[in-house]
């Protein structure tokens, strides 16, 4: 059973609804932040992130190393993984599809 992550709305700004703070489901914000991370940028999980910025700026990438870090790290953050798609263009820009539901809440 996939769990649906929630949170505060605070991108671009923060929203108020009827009075009340915004939240939405927040899985592919939650997934993006991972995949640009780098590893010590989240204090209750030290060692989460892909730090794509140095995958992207390897010289000889094939996709095959992103591909398993994003896996191994979305997974060991209680993703399963739907759908992995990576391209590394003409321009040598990464383009990036990840489905993924949440299984697990880590702590």
């Amino acid at each position: 059973m996939a769990l649906i992550s929630n949170d505060i709305l605070i991108e671009p700004e923060m929203k108020i609804v009827d009075g009340d703070i915004a939240i939405q489901q927040v899985d592919d914000r939650n997934i993006e932040y991972i995949i640009y991370a780098d590893a010590g940028q989240f204090r209750k999980a030290p060692t989460l992130g892909v730090s794509i910025i140095n995958f992207v700026s390897a010289p000889t990438q094939d996709g095959r190393n992103i591909r398993k870090k994003i896996r191994s790290e979305l997974e060991g953050d209680g993703y399963v993984l739907k759908e992995l798609e990576t391209r590394i263009l003409e321009d040598l820009s990464t383009d990036i599809n990840v489905k993924a539901d949440k299984t697990s809440s880590r702590i």
